[in-house]
């Protein structure tokens, strides 16, 4: 005779062994291999694709340019601003047409002295020969 526990275990075997066999009838209709995938077709068509990404930083400015005048003077108009996107030679600033008379006589009167003292020390270098 069988043992009094050996019983349950006995019984808790068998229907797990009936329970793998997997003899329903769901299982028997399926074909065998791997599950079916759907698949859905559309027409491709061209359009625009927007991307926008925020972000918070800081910028730094890889160009450091300069800005200079070729003569003094007080400014009378500012066309330029930060920001402004300009090309080389384009005018950013007016300055008073007064200013730069004086400093062009000034410079003028600068290059005939310099001429005459050269042209003077010429003469008399040849004189005393």
């Amino acid at each position: 005779m069988v043992r009094p526990g050996l019983l349950p275990v006995l019984w808790a075997a068998l229907a797990l062994a009936v329970s793998a066999c997997g003899g329903d009838a769901e299982s028997a209709k399926r074909p065998a291999g791997p599950r079916a995938v759907l698949i859905t077709a559309t027409t491709v068509e061209p359009r625009t694709l927007e991307i926008y990404e925020q972000v918070v930083g800081s910028l730094e400015n890889v160009m450091d340019p300069k800005i200079s005048a070729e003569v003094a003077g007080r400014v009378t108009r500012v066309l330029g601003f930060t920001g402004k996107k300009v090309k080389r030679g384009e005018l950013l600033a007016e300055i008073d047409a007064q200013d730069f008379e004086i400093q062009s006589s000034s410079s003028r009167s600068r290059r005939s002295a310099r001429s005459w003292a050269s042209a003077s020390r010429r003469t008399r270098s040849t004189s005393t020969r």
